[in-house]
């Protein structure tokens, strides 16, 4: 087949195809219908609302149920508390300001309660349960409460129960001689006391004071007071003279 033919060919079968185009019979188009929503046995058309809770917006979309919900804030870290409440179609939010909870206690932010004798309890921020800790010291083996108190008579102590640390000063007994030689510490007290009055010692042999001893060769007398003589610590003697045959010859001139 040559060039010219084969023009001619193609020529034909364009026109015979634009032909058959234009004068092809047209049919009429049917509109799609939109799906439908169904929800408890009612219709919704598409985007139509459909009833719901109040923290979400739902309507019909393309055949199904779509829903916005509500979207709260995050609670805010000083914004907690066990007693919360939330509004109708609300989000939760805390009547009584920020606070903790110890068993059936509530504790506000920032405080502390002392929930029995040795516990105290504090809220923090953020927490929701109380965070606790002995409301008392320890010192030698044993839990003091906070504030005063006295190990035994010749200390005073305080306790500082949110450090645990204890601070302590012995008494001050009165400084002033002590009159005798069997000074003692009563029980519940501090400083010595002469529990038999003033007295000191003759040889081993312990006299009152103001009483003169006479054992046959020489006559005792407790000194008389002195402050630079304890007498409970250095066990004085009595000022002795001797008498009968064991004097000492009278120098007194006749």
């Amino acid at each position: 087949m040559d060039v010219n033919t084969l023009i001619f060919v193609v020529t034909c079968l364009s026109a015979t195809s634009a032909f058959i185009l234009e004068n092809r019979p047209v049919y009429p188009t049917i509109p799609s219908t939109p799906p439908t929503c169904s929800k408890n046995g009612t219709i919704y058309n598409q985007g139509e609302g459909i009833p719901s809770d109040c923290f979400s917006t739902c309507s019909c979309q393309n055949g199904r149920i779509s829903c916005i919900y509500q979207d709260c804030p995050p609670p805010n870290l000083s914004i907690v508390c066990v007693d919360s409440a939330r509004p109708h179609c609300g989000c939760p939010y805390c009547p009584n300001g920020p606070n903790c909870g110890y068993g059936n206690l509530t504790i506000p932010y920032g405080q502390e309660l002392r929930v029995d004798e040795r516990t105290i309890c504090s809220c923090l921020r953020g927490e929701i349960s109380a965070i606790c800790r002995p409301s008392g010291c320890m010192y030698q083996g044993k839990v003091y409460s906070e504030g005063i108190f006295y190990p035994s008579p010749c200390e005073r102590c305080q306790c500082d129960s949110q450090y645990n640390m204890v601070n302590c000063s012995l008494n001050k007994c009165i400084i002033k001689p002590l009159l005798c030689v069997d000074a003692i510490v009563e029980p519940g007290t501090c400083c010595h006391v002469c529990p038999n009055g003033p007295n000191c010692f003759a040889g081993n042999k312990k006299i009152t004071a103001g009483q003169d001893y006479n054992d046959g060769s020489q006559i005792c007398r407790c000194p008389e007071p002195n402050p630079n003589l304890i007498f409970g610590r250095i066990r004085p003697q009595a000022v002795c003279k001797l008498v009968g045959p064991m004097a000492p010859p009278s120098t007194t001139n006749p």
